[in-house]
C-alpha cells in the first residue's frame, strides 16, 4: 500500500471518529430533593439528612430523613410517617436511620419502626416493640 493511500485512509477514519456522536444514556440523572423543597408541612434544609432510599418500577421514590431532629418517611408527594405519629393505634417512637424503606408498584410504602401500644408506654424503652409497617394496608 503506498503512502498516499495510507494517509487518505487515516484522514477518512479520523474524520469519521470526530463526527461520531456520543451514545445517548438510558437514564437521566437529576436532583429531586434540594434545600427549599417542601413536602406536606416540612421544608427541607441543608441540614436535612437522607438515609434510606427506594425506587419502584414506575419511578416513585420513598426515603427516610432526619428533619429538625425528627425521623420521618417521605415520598416526593407526602410525608408517610414521623416520630410521634399514631399508626393503627401504635405510637411510632423511633425510625432507625439504617432501616430500609420500600415502595411497591402500587405506591404502598413499607418501613420498620419501634413503637409502643400506648403513649404511657413510650417512656420506658423496655416496653418498645419493633415491627414492619405498610402504608394503606
Amino acid at each position: 500500500m503506498n503512502l498516499n493511500l495510507k494517509a487518505l485512509l487515516m484522514i477518512v477514519f479520523w474524520q469519521s471518529c470526530m463526527a461520531a456522536q456520543p451514545p445517548t444514556p438510558d437514564f437521566n440523572l437529576r436532583p429531586l430533593l434540594r434545600p427549599g423543597k417542601s413536602i406536606d408541612d416540612h421544608t427541607f434544609t441543608k441540614s436535612t439528612t437522607i438515609h434510606a432510599v427506594a425506587l419502584n418500577d414506575s419511578g416513585a421514590i420513598v426515603f427516610s430523613a432526619v428533619c429538625d431532629g425528627a425521623e420521618a418517611i417521605f415520598t416526593m408527594d407526602r410525608r408517610i410517617v414521623q416520630k410521634g405519629d399514631v399508626v393503627d393505634g401504635k405510637v411510632i417512637l423511633l425510625i432507625d436511620a439504617d432501616s430500609p424503606v420500600a415502595i411497591n408498584n402500587n405506591g404502598q410504602v413499607g418501613w420498620i419502626a419501634w413503637y409502643a401500644d400506648k403513649k404511657e408506654m413510650a417512656a420506658g424503652s423496655a416496653s418498645w416493640l419493633r415491627a414492619i409497617f405498610v402504608d394503606h394496608h
